[in-house]
């Protein structure tokens, strides 16, 4: 069956190149991959011209935002332990942006280029990484295979494969094994992962995997302990609970347009007026979907407001500034978790630290934390939003005690914290500081 996984691979490295010309051809036609190509251009430039440190470098890649938290969570450890030492960090999602790379403690960030069998050779050369650690899904072929070919040991770490993903099933699974054998090693975000990568790991790595978590909870309460919100948004959260005194305060974070036609449909005829207030914070800022939402919302009997306006004295408030929502879950009494509706749920760590009850959509596998969370009752999932929104006003209304949840989500988030100490120690065998 190895043979099958080579075949596989052959096949795979004919066609990137045509799938590499396909994307050359798009970037006269779409803005979004001429600014995927400009931004590796000018980090080709860049790197071409780089006198990098002749001592320990190492390489983490995350595929986008949420994996680069975990990134940059465990380089804070490497950092710690190694001060001499060199990081590079890289990604692919065009979704990152120099916001999420402020707080980075690395040394060097690019974007990859697209996967190919001389992609890598550039960074590869000018780098010369001993390690490249990837983090939970992110398992390129031809970059695995290139830094393999260049004496570098790959781990995959904080893992995650799911039984719902396409890399495990029929032909696909064969090229995922072959893929899988040339890591050094597997550690999985959580125990319930271990049985996804039982059938793509070979014996020796099956005997090596261990669970070493997730270093997402290590990054998410590093954030909410040493980071703040900006004043305004303090003072102006601190008037609007003022205003909302006694009553329920709801989060709806990272809303898509079809969660949002829900909840103005909802509003329009629940029985909780009085009792609740809510703040929506929409996946994309785009001021059409913000007008869309108010015009629908103001004919309405509730009162509405911006955040940008700085009137908290209204019962619902569209939330219109990025870098918000974290510092919000601390003021809420329920959570919406956007994404299980569409692709794949948000992060749920940051509302569970707070203690928020969370409800979302049906498609969580993609998230440990978010199935955990659902077998300790602290998470609702749904197969609509309307079915959710019904089950929550009930839920309201019948006065459902959500204290123990509120304790147990925080708890789960406090007890899943030190994985970047525990990856650390296990890659680099290094003692305990």
């Amino acid at each position: 069956m190895k043979v099958f996984g080579f075949l596989l691979f052959i096949f795979y490295t004919i066609i990137a190149p045509f799938i590499q010309f396909l994307f050359y051809l798009a970037i006269f036609l779409s803005p979004r991959a001429r600014r995927f190509h400009e931004l590796r251009l000018r980090a080709d430039i860049e790197i071409k011209t780089l006198e990098v440190p002749n001592n320990n470098l190492y390489w983490l890649h995350g595929a986008s935002v949420g994996e680069l938290d975990q990134a940059k969570a465990l380089a804070r450890e490497i950092k710690r332990r190694e001060k001499d030492c060199t990081l590079l960090l890289t990604w692919v999602s065009d979704s990152v942006t120099e916001r999420n790379l402020v707080d980075s403690p690395c040394d060097y960030h690019y974007p990859l280029p697209l996967d190919g069998p001389f992609s890598y050779n550039l960074l590869l050369r000018t780098f010369r990484p001993k390690k490249l650690i990837l983090f939970a899904w992110d398992t390129w072929a031809w970059l695995i295979r290139s830094a393999k070919s260049s004496n570098c040991q790959v781990y995959l770490v904080c893992a995650t494969l799911g039984d719902a993903s396409s890399r495990n099933k029929g032909v696909l699974s064969y090229f995922t094994k072959l893929i899988f054998s040339w890591l050094d090693a597997v550690y999985p975000a959580h125990s319930i992962l271990e049985k996804d990568f039982l059938s793509v790991l070979s014996s020796k790595q099956k005997s090596q995997m261990k669970t070493l978590g997730d270093t997402r909870f290590d990054a998410v309460v590093q954030r909410i302990l040493n980071t703040k919100p900006n004043l305004q948004f303090q003072d102006w959260a601190k008037k609007n609970r003022r205003f909302q005194e006694g009553k329920l305060n709801l989060v709806f974070a990272s809303t898509y347009p079809n969660s949002e036609l829900g909840i103005i449909e909802w509003l329009s005829n629940t029985k909780l007026k009085g009792r609740i207030s809510l703040w929506i914070f929409p996946h994309k800022i785009k001021a059409e979907r913000l007008d869309y939402i108010q015009e629908k919302l103001q004919s309405s009997a509730w009162s509405l407001n911006r955040f940008s306006e700085n009137k908290p004295e209204s019962e619902i408030q569209l939330m219109d500034e990025l870098g918000l929502l974290a510092y919000a879950y601390q003021y809420a009494s329920l959570v919406y978790v956007g994404g299980g509706f569409q692709h794949r749920i948000h992060n749920v760590i940051e509302p569970a630290y707070f203690g928020n009850p969370i409800f979302t959509g049906r498609k969580i596998e993609n998230s440990s934390e978010a199935l955990l969370l659902e077998s300790l009752h602290g998470l609702f999932r749904y197969p609509s939003m309307m079915e959710l929104l019904i089950d929550l006003e009930q839920k309201i209304l019948n006065q459902f005690d959500f204290s123990k949840i509120r304790l147990s989500n925080k708890n789960f988030v406090l007890a899943n914290t030190g994985a970047s100490q525990r990856i650390y120690e296990e890659i680099w065998k290094h003692p305990k500081v």
